[in-house]
């Protein structure tokens, strides 16, 4: 089973040091990203989900709009989908099973630049 996760983010910086000649390092700063997804219920209506607690880092050009290296550690217990039954249920075994897998790790294997300060980014 395939879960796509969206991360949208003012690619703020709150430190940055070039490792490459054009490249420099970014992490993610948590008061200006999100890590958020919609799932169906029943087929009738889509339901809105995020998490609150993540930290990152990725490698960007800004000349080249190239990105790299992204990786992305989110907090499973910090979901919330603002109904706190559904958020119980969400964290137990029949889905995210936080107590066996309390981080979920993203990796970028690529991504796009949509303008200099959003793109999609795909792992």
């Amino acid at each position: 089973m395939t879960r796509t996760f969206f991360a949208s983010t003012a690619l703020i910086a709150a430190a940055a040091s070039a490792v490459q000649a054009d490249m420099a390092r970014y992490e993610l700063d948590p008061e200006h990203t999100v890590v958020y997804f919609t799932v169906d219920h029943i087929g009738y209506a889509k339901t809105l989900g995020l998490f609150t607690e993540l930290s990152g880092e990725f490698m960007f050009d800004a000349d080249s709009q190239t990105l790299g290296d992204v990786s992305v550690s989110i907090n499973a217990g910090s979901v919330n989908t603002f109904n706190d039954a559904r958020d119980g249920h969400v964290r137990n075994r029949d889905f995210l099973h936080v107590s066996e897998h309390p981080q979920i790790t993203f990796v970028a294997s690529g991504g796009t630049a949509a303008c200099d300060t959003s793109g999609t980014v795909t792992g």
